[in-house]
Parts: C-alpha cells; sequence; structure tokens
C-alpha cells in the first residue's frame, strides 16, 4: 500500500461510530505510560549512569548502536 492509500484507509476507519474515541484513549494510555517510563524520578541511580559512547571512554571501547528495522 502507498502512504496516501493507508492515509485515506485511516481517515475512514476513524469515522466509523467510536473508533476516534478509541484511538484517542489508546493514545493517552500510550502517552502516560512513555512519560511514566521516562520520567527521570523513577530512576534514582540514572543520574550518575553514563552513556556507554561517550567522548571520554572512545578508546576503551567500541560503540555500535542499533536500530530496530
Amino acid at each position: 500500500m502507498t502512504a496516501p492509500q493507508i492515509a485515506r484507509l485511516r481517515e475512514e476507519e476513524l469515522k466509523k461510530e467510536g473508533a476516534l474515541v478509541d484511538y484517542l484513549n489508546e493514545y493517552e494510555e500510550f502517552e502516560g505510560t512513555q512519560n511514566f517510563l521516562n520520567a527521570l524520578q523513577n530512576y534514582p541511580n540514572r543520574d550518575r549512569q553514563h552513556p556507554a559512547n561517550r567522548a571520554a571512554d572512545a578508546h576503551h571501547r567500541v560503540s555500535c548502536p542499533v536500530h530496530p528495522m
């Protein structure tokens, strides 16, 4: 499917009765979960952690970020 086809299909689906409310409820739950999991106060030791690919440590380690496809 092309992007315009998907956009039209999404628009049609969201016009169905109750679909927009369900979509927005799901989005609200997802966004709330993401905000909770990303909140620094949930990870008290996080301020002492350092990224593995810091420039200062570059000569000690190899860093290879992995991205999902």
